[in-house]
């Protein structure tokens, strides 16, 4: 039911709240419709109808007054935003039903969609599936295109489903501390993701016409040959040159993806993985950051911020959380259009951090408390030497992690050759008692926890991955608070996360220092974060490894 303002401003103060929009990437759209629903109040406002300020002063007024229930709170503020500004908490009384969904059972869908059939019923989505059928068979890419009647009909069948599921979740969340974090980080993604990342548009675009030039050149070397081809190339090298392939799929054909081909030593599949590679990079990240680029050169992603099961956040649209390897040619190139006055911060060691003081590990616990490189020492212990060098610390290090993230018995017994047999026995030993540990916690309560008391649910046929979960997610709350706890005006400065790094721009050595002693404060843990400085992501990168 279409209803005006004045209608909308005295609806229940606890509310249902969905923009319909005309597409999905906010900073290029626009919102049509806003559904408003409840157990006793629905509605839809057309927003086409009213002039900016006349709805900057409804949200103000409304905003004040109400609760909002949203799912995927996160997406709407941006378009709430483009009416009134929404900061902190104090901005918005708000629950966000996604977040509740994935804290009481990380491994459920939380879109609404499936939310919606889970938890009330498929007869529920009437409106959704007539703006599905009728967008396929007209063809329509953006949602301007849907009449009224069908496309604000589904706002408040959102909002209403949004309400319902609110009460439904509200009664079953336990991780209360875990919902309240996740709430304050949601408004800090929401103003990194306003902020967006200052990209080099003319470096882009120069690079863009090498790469392609470097395509042509390899395509050119093979005029009968698409490069891309799985099927044409795999003929090609194991068929017409007799080439013995090193790894089949499970049917037992040669497998002929760039890992695969990359084991290969000729020069033809060095071709085909370099050009392969170049391909990549032009898609995915020169096309995708352009794509996702505003009129002003800055790209603007969207973190997920438990898009994880493990509650560790990811990054999509474009994915800046794999980026290319930061020791590659590939890495320089990439990162150096991140550009502005840049600094890093990235935790040191931080899973075995963890491991240590989660499993009073004697050999580790050393080496925080007398500040010596972890993995340094842990291979001097493992070979029995004085001194250890890089590839053997590199190989302890991969045993160790390898280990915790699931690392085979062959390949482990393989890479544990030349290790002193007592002391590595000892240190892994003790490692699979904190395995069994595991398996108990998970057996006695269905799930385990990490250091803030996030769960996992997990069967017990995957009680390999408990230990992993636990360290990862531990990891999740730590870098997590760090974000929360940053002052105001330093939050503002901050663009990107990537895992166990935090990176700024336009940062001052106090801003630097408050940075540090925010991301370190996690007691009992020691922790140590590095950090680096320049004008441009690699360059910054690049000060961080020669400190």
């Amino acid at each position: 039911m279409k209803i005006d303002l004045e209608t909308a401003i005295h609806a229940p103060r606890d509310i249902g709240f969905d923009f319909e929009t005309t597409g999905l990437i906010w900073f290029r759209e626009k919102p049509l419709y806003l559904g408003l629903a409840n157990d006793t109040f629905s509605g839809y406002i057309n927003l086409q109808e009213y002039s900016n300020e006349i709805l900057s002063l409804f949200f103000r007024d409304f905003i004040k007054s109400h609760r909002i229930i949203l799912q995927n709170a996160k997406y709407d503020f941006h378009f709430l935003d483009k009416y009134i500004p929404l900061n902190t908490e104090k901005d918005v009384t708000f629950t966000d039903v996604m977040l509740l969904n994935q804290i009481i059972d990380e491994n459920k869908s939380h879109k609404l969609e499936r939310m919606t059939e889970l938890w009330i019923g498929p007869e529920y989505l009437v409106n959704k599936k007539k703006v599905d059928e009728y967008k396929k068979l007209h063809k329509l890419k953006s949602f301007a295109d849907i009449p009224e009647e069908l496309l604000a009909a589904r706002g408040e069948e959102d909002a209403r489903n949004t309400f319902t599921i609110y009460n439904i979740l509200r009664p079953k969340l336990e991780e209360k501390e875990i919902y309240k974090l996740e709430k304050k980080l949601l408004l800090v993604l929401l103003r990194m993701e306003r902020k967006g990342a200052l990209i080099n548009r003319n470096y882009l675009l120069e690079l863009r016409k090498e790469l392609e030039q470097k395509c042509e050149v390899l395509s050119n070397k093979y005029p009968n040959l698409n490069l891309s081809s799985s099927h044409q190339t795999g003929k090609y090298l194991f068929d017409t040159l007799g080439i013995t392939p090193n790894t089949f799929t499970p049917t037992g054909k040669p497998k002929t993806d760039v890992g695969a081909l990359a084991s290969i030593d000729h020069p033809v599949a060095r071709d085909i993985v370099e050009y392969r590679t170049l391909i990549h990079t032009i898609s995915t990240y020169i096309e995708g950051f352009l794509d996702r680029m505003d009129s002003n050169d800055y790209l603007h992603c969207n973190f997920k911020q438990m898009g994880a099961r493990t509650g560790r956040m990811s990054c999509v649209g474009p994915n800046l959380q794999q980026l290319p390897r930061k020791d590659s040619n590939l890495g320089k190139l990439i990162k150096s259009a991140f550009i502005g006055d840049i600094t890093t911060f990235d935790y040191s060691q931080m899973e075995a951090i963890i491991y240590a003081y989660d499993s009073n590990e004697p050999e580790l616990i050393y080496a925080i408390e007398h500040d010596i490189d972890l993995y340094q020492h842990l291979a001097e212990h493992l070979y029995k030497l004085d001194k250890i060098d890089k590839e053997q610390r590199g190989r302890c290090k991969e045993l160790f992690l390898g280990r915790i993230y699931g690392l085979g018995k062959t390949k482990f017994k393989i890479m544990s050759k030349g290790l002193d047999r007592k002391a590595s026995s000892d240190f892994f030993s003790r490692l699979d008692i904190k395995f069994k540990s595991i398996e108990n916690e998970l057996q006695t309560k269905g799930y385990i926890e990490t250091i803030m008391g996030r769960r996992r649910r997990l069967k017990l046929s995957e009680a390999y991955k408990g230990l992993n979960s636990r360290i990862q997610g531990s990891s999740a709350d730590i870098i997590k608070t760090a974000m929360v706890n940053l002052p105001f005006e330093i939050q503002d400065k901050m663009f990107l996360q990537v895992h166990d790094e935090l990176v700024f721009s336009g940062l001052n050595e106090e801003d630097k220092q408050i940075i540090k002693k925010t991301m370190c404060n996690f007691k009992p843990y020691k922790l140590k974060v590095d950090s680096g400085s320049g004008n441009n992501l690699w360059e910054a990168f690049l000060d961080k490894e020669r400190k």
